[in-house]
């Protein structure tokens, strides 16, 4: 089986490839070169700076668990807007907000001119998507390596709670403690810088 290499040049195919192979560099791939769809689609919906980065943090991470449920019935692009319109209201409904009505709108026009540089509308969720996936990236390979194997396992693989503590030698109490402070370290990790690029 060919090895698959990343690549920011890698086609929407390429990259869902790569997201179903779990491969970490895909993630970064992913978010750069989607966040400005996801940002401006969340924050039609939350219409507040904070609640839109937790959302589209949440499609980050649910796209790079669910990729092996997209059948390419319909573009990548459509998918991850979908998405994120639904951890959106999702977001709303826990807070207990009325969601604010949206127009439809060509989420592959949208994709397209954000590749052809017309992204200028949202300089900002192009500089702060460079900055989260770096960040990303640094904060993912600096977790120690019980850590990042519990991340992988619990967030990317999506196993049990219950077979990884066995695995690690943990109660199911202290697994999710310590996922706790893994998931708020990364959280931490690709929010740090996005204030100043806000």
């Amino acid at each position: 089986m060919q090895a698959i290499v990343v690549s920011p040049q890698m086609t929407d195919q390429e990259l869902h490839a790569a997201l179903v192979a779990q491969l970490p560099a895909a993630l970064a791939v992913f978010q750069q070169r989607y966040r400005a769809l996801m940002y401006s689609t969340a924050r039609k919906i939350v219409r507040d700076d904070w609640d839109t980065e937790e959302v589209v943090q949440d499609v980050v991470w649910t796209v790079f668990r669910k990729a092996s449920y997209f059948r390419g019935e319909s573009s990548l692009s459509t998918w991850v807007y979908r998405i994120t319109q639904n951890c959106a209201r999702m977001l709303l409904r826990k807070r207990k907000r009325v969601p604010i009505p949206m127009e439809s709108e060509d989420v592959d026009h949208i994709v397209a001119s954000q590749r052809e540089g017309e992204s200028w509308h949202h300089p900002e969720a192009l500089l702060a998507g460079r900055l989260a996936a770096k960040n990303l990236a640094e904060a993912t390979a600096a977790l120690p390596e019980e850590n990042r194997e519990l991340f992988f396992a619990m967030d990317l693989r999506g196993e049990e709670k219950e077979v990884v503590a066995e695995r690690m030698g943990l109660s199911v109490s202290a697994l999710k403690a310590r996922l706790h402070r893994v998931r708020k370290t990364l959280r931490e990790a690709t929010t740090s810088d996005v204030a100043f690029a806000a």
